[in-house]
C-alpha cells in the first residue's frame, strides 16, 4: 500500500499545484478516486456506491462514496472541492452519515489537501484519528493512521486494533495536559527525595519541561509500530546490531558509535554527505510542531536551545534529545526521503 500511497502523493501533487481551486467534481474525479482505489478498493459496483442513500429521520441523504465489504457499507468517503476549506459543519455532516447508518464505522473527510479519517464511537460525535495533509499521506507514522481505512485492514479487522492504539495515545495526551502540574511535582517529589531541596525551583521547571516534551513526542509518534512497504524483504538481510542503512536491498552503511544519540548524528551525517538530504528537507527541518531535528544552528525555531545537539558535516546540527522509539523514527523518516531503509538493533 505504501508503494501506491506514494505514487498518488506525487502526482495528486501536481494536480493540487495546476488547479488548486478545483471545484468538487473535479476533484472527486481527478484526486479521490485515485485515493480510494491506492487505498485498495476496486471501482465496481460489488465494492463502491456513488451517491449512497442514507435514512435520517424523515429525510434521505447522499454521501459521496460507500465503501462496501460483503454487500454492506463499511467506509463512508465525503468528498469536498479544493477550492473549499473543511469546516466543523463537513465534520458533523460525516459523522451524522456514519451514525445513522448501522455497520458503518470508518469514515473520510477530504478536499483533496487535507484528510481526515474518523472511527464511529457509539455517539453522533466520532473520534477523529488523525488530519493528514497530502504531503504526508505517506510517511511514518501517518501511514498508520492511513491504513484504518484499506480494504486489506477493514476487511481484517486490524483497522481496529490500530484505532484504539491512537485512542489510548490520545487520552494520554489528554491525561497529561490536563494533569501537567500535579504530574510534574510528582516527578519533582521523587527526585527531591532523592538529591534533596536544594535545587527544587529548578527540579520543578524541568519536571515541567519533561511533560511538555513527553507530550510532544507523542503528538508526534501516533504509535511505535512501524509500517512495512510492499513487497519488503528486509528479513533476508543480515543485520548488524547497530543501524543498518539499506539502499536497493543491499546494506550501505552500518553505524556502530556507542550511545544512541552518537549513532543517530552519524546517521543523519552519512545522509548529508552521501544522499544529499539537505537538499530535501528545509532547514530548520520541524516534523512536528516546534523542535527542530535538523539546523543550521543548535537551537530551535523559538529560540530555545537543542538540549543534546551534536554537530555534523557543514556546521549543521542534530538534535538527539529524545528516546529511542523517536530517534527510530526520525532516522527512518530523513533515510525514506532519500530512498534508504533502515534497520535498527538497539
Amino acid at each position: 500500500m505504501v508503494n501506491k500511497l506514494n505514487e498518488y502523493v506525487r502526482n495528486a501533487k501536481k494536480i493540487v499545484e495546476d488547479d488548486p481551486q478545483m471545484g468538487e467534481t473535479n476533484t472527486k474525479t481527478m484526486l479521490i478516486k485515485s485515493f480510494i482505489e491506492a487505498l485498495g478498493w476496486n471501482f465496481v459496483p460489488s465494492e463502491i456506491k456513488l451517491e449512497y442513500k442514507i435514512q435520517m429521520g424523515t429525510q434521505n441523504k447522499k454521501v459521496d462514496y460507500a465503501l462496501m465489504l460483503n454487500k454492506a457499507p463499511s467506509v463512508f468517503v465525503e468528498a469536498k472541492g479544493l477550492d473549499t476549506t473543511l469546516s466543523k459543519r463537513h465534520r458533523s455532516q460525516i459523522e451524522s452519515y456514519m451514525h445513522n447508518e448501522e455497520g458503518v464505522k470508518w469514515g473520510l473527510l477530504t478536499n483533496g489537501k487535507k484528510y481526515q479519517f474518523y472511527m464511529y464511537s457509539g455517539s453522533p460525535s466520532s473520534l477523529l484519528l488523525g488530519e493528514i495533509p497530502l504531503e504526508q499521506l505517506s510517511q511514518d507514522p501517518k501511514t498508520k493512521i492511513v491504513r484504518t481505512l484499506s480494504k486489506k485492514s477493514v476487511e481484517a479487522g486490524e483497522s481496529e486494533q490500530i484505532a484504539e492504539k491512537i485512542r489510548d495515545r490520545k487520552n494520554a495526551i489528554s491525561t497529561l495536559k490536563d494533569n501537567k502540574d500535579v504530574i510534574a511535582e510528582d516527578v519533582a517529589g521523587v527526585l527531591t527525595d532523592r538529591i534533596g531541596d536544594s535545587l527544587l525551583n529548578t527540579v520543578e521547571t524541568e519536571a515541567k519541561e519533561f511533560v511538555d516534551s513527553l507530550v510532544e513526542e507523542m503528538k508526534e509518534d501516533v504509535s511505535d509500530n512501524k509500517l512495512k512497504s510492499d513487497g519488503d524483504d528486509e528479513e533476508k538481510i543480515k543485520y548488524s546490531e547497530d543501524i543498518s542503512m539499506i539502499k536497493n536491498g543491499n546494506i550501505v552503511k552500518v553505524v556502530k558509535k556507542g550511545s544512541q544519540a552518537d549513532e543517530m548524528a552519524e546517521a543523519v551525517n552519512y545522509l548529508i554527505e552521501e544522499e544529499s538530504l539537505l537538499e530535501l528537507i528545509p532547514i530548520p527541518y520541524v516534523p512536528g510542531n516546534k523542535k527542530s531535528i535538523v539546523n543550521n544552528e543548535p537551537k530551535h525555531p523559538n529560540g530555545d536551545k537543542m538540549r543534546m545537539s551534536k554537530k555534523l558535516s557543514e556546521n549543521y546540527y542534530v538534535d538527539t534529545h529524545m528516546n529511542k522509539s523517536t530517534k527510530e523514527k526520525h532516522i527512518k523518516e530523513l533515510a525514506k526521503m532519500c530512498g534508504l531503509k533502515v534497520k535498527f538493533g538497539w
